[in-house]
């Protein structure tokens, strides 16, 4: 890397300078590459964890030197071309099964291939290397979501109205610009069989929801859930150094 210069990534935020028209066409080959919000652990294996982000790649660490062993660059578990897993969304927080115990997550193409339409996917992580599909959830618009709820076999998916446009990332302005909070749709709040891969959805007024503290049952018929809220996505964007200042 050269002085005064900025690797050409997907970043959150924006670059100073900004990327140039080159650049920017770089930074889609290449992805995000911001692994650190997580580490989860697969298996037996006691010495190596995975750390992940908001991103479909992860990172393989060594705990006893934090040495990092590979980029964890697994399969997306349907048809598509390897490029587009630069514009894949996941989450930094998979949940464990309880029948299982393997790991459960999902993701989002923010391009869909003509062979299927934008939806939130829900998989299972059978090892570092390999996903299991359980079901596709159509949804009009790719939204961003950080994570999820679990308790016992299902999977509670809150896909708040904050949804994802592209055309500011091909402008260069980073992928915080792309984030849209539009409170003139509803909240759809999705509820996962992940035994059966059936599913329901219930809207409900608009929240941008960012951690899960809990979620448990009560009765044979009722889940709660226990999460932050936030009115809307002004959080994020109290985060900038403009703001800051």
């Amino acid at each position: 890397m050269q002085a005064k210069t900025i690797a050409p990534y997907m970043i959150f935020g924006e670059v100073e300078p900004k990327f140039s028209t080159f650049e920017t066409l770089r930074s889609f080959f290449h992805g995000v590459d911001t692994d650190n919000i997580n580490v989860i652990q697969f298996g037996n294996d006691l010495d190596t964890v995975a750390a992940v982000s908001d991103i479909w790649q992860m990172y393989g660490v060594r705990m006893h030197d934090l040495s990092t062993v590979e980029k964890i660059d697994a399969a997306l578990p349907d048809t598509g071309f390897n490029i587009e897993k630069n514009l894949v969304m996941s989450t930094s927080h998979p949940l464990h099964e309880e029948e299982t115990g393997m790991l459960i997550s999902f993701y989002i193409r923010l391009v869909s291939t003509p062979s299927e339409n934008t939806g939130i996917n829900i998989m299972r992580m059978l090892s570092a290397h390999k996903r299991e599909l359980i079901v596709r959830i159509p949804h009009s618009r790719p939204p961003y979501m950080h994570c999820f709820a679990m308790v016992s076999h299902y999977a509670i998916i809150f896909a708040h109205p904050t949804f994802i446009e592209l055309w500011p990332i091909f402008r260069g302005e980073g992928c915080m610009s792309s984030i849209k909070w539009t409170p003139q749709h509803p909240m759809v709040i999705y509820v996962v069989d992940l035994q059966t891969g059936q599913f329901f959805g219930i809207e409900t007024d608009p929240l941008f929801v960012v951690h899960f503290a809990n979620a448990y049952k009560t009765g044979s018929d009722l889940i709660v859930a226990d999460m932050i809220t936030y009115e809307d996505f002004s959080l994020f964007q109290s985060m900038q150094i403009e703001q800051l200042r």
